[in-house]
């Protein structure tokens, strides 16, 4: 039995690759180093600016209303993430975050732009162009 070498990658291959070099693959740190989940990074960063319904960030973080349900019970249990009702509708519940949630944000988001950074840094414009392209593309696509 032969076995072929591809000579180009497929994107079957490199996706996988990437998670793993960008440290998606890392369950208890973000790929920019922050011991908490990604799940808990997306979640910090997404309120880091503004309250949210939980159904919103469930949309936003493209998330079952369940999961973000225990994810905000964990981070509550942390510290970093306060609810309150909607006094027009006490079925809505808004979360925002805490001081120590604030905190937490900013580190992960400097955390982050010093990453990207590092790798912008590696790259040139026309490598940037081209690869923010083909990003924007591959998120298009990726929506089942």
């Amino acid at each position: 039995m032969t076995t072929a070498i591809a000579i180009h990658p497929t994107l079957e291959e490199l996706v996988p690759a990437f998670v793993r070099a960008f440290g998606l693959h890392r369950p208890l740190h973000t790929p920019c180093g922050v011991a908490i989940s990604v799940a808990e990074a997306h979640t910090l960063t997404a309120l880091h600016s503004e309250r949210l319904s939980q159904q919103a960030l469930a949309t936003r973080l493209q998330l079952e209303k369940s999961t973000v349900s225990r994810l905000i019970t964990h981070m509550d249990k942390q510290g970093w993430v306060e609810r309150s009702t909607d006094s027009a509708d006490t079925r809505v519940r808004y979360l925002g975050l805490t001081a120590a949630g604030q905190r937490l944000a900013l580190e992960v988001l400097e955390a982050r732009s010093a990453k990207f950074a590092r790798m912008l840094a590696r790259l040139s414009a026309a490598e940037h162009d081209q690869i923010v392209t083909a990003l924007q593309r591959l998120v298009e696509v990726a929506h089942d």
